[in-house]
């Protein structure tokens, strides 16, 4: 069995972290210093939006994945498949540093991204340059599927509920 980090191969999982910490580390200079070139902004946008067309199309194509978030998406709802339920940012399970939500630096470098994104969107009408909000959106978004993923190393094939198929 191939080693795997957040439920994807580890070369794979790898790369979308570093790509999203390279992310989280450029955004603030380029919001806030000159130091940074237009043409690195625009090669680190194109090198995010490649990991995250890659790492999405990992994982919208893994069966295994998706069984995971279906048994997730099931005990959210506890059962009542239409009822809204309000989770906590401080819930010890399914909150922001929960323990089903990812582990190490995934819940730190999402909440950076998380912050920058919103920040590049608020500066966005006054510098009018949309990278650094683009490139800040481009790593939440890793940082997302990251979590994702690695749902199915919680969920995997063996989990209760998990092979059976929703009703439509």
């Amino acid at each position: 069995m191939r080693a795997r980090l957040f439920g994807l191969g580890r070369p794979l999982a790898l790369m979308a972290l570093l790509v999203a910490a390279a992310d989280a580390v450029l955004v603030p200079m380029a919001l806030f210093t000159e130091a940074l070139s237009d043409d690195l902004l625009q090669r680190a946008l194109g090198a995010s939006a490649f990991a995250l067309a890659v790492v999405f199309l990992r994982v919208v194509f893994d069966p295994a994945v998706q069984r995971a978030v279906v048994a997730a998406n099931r005990e959210l709802q506890e059962g009542k498949p239409f009822a809204a339920r309000w989770i906590s940012p401080m819930d010890p399970t399914w909150g922001a540093f929960g323990s089903r939500t990812g582990n190490g630096v995934l819940p730190w470098l999402r909440l950076v991204l998380l912050a920058e994104f919103v920040l590049g969107i608020v500066l966005l009408g006054t510098s009018g340059t949309p990278p650094p909000a683009l490139l800040a959106g481009a790593g939440f978004g890793l940082c997302i599927l990251l979590s994702l993923s690695q749902l199915k190393d919680h969920d995997g094939p063996e989990a209760p509920g998990a092979n059976e198929t929703p009703a439509s």
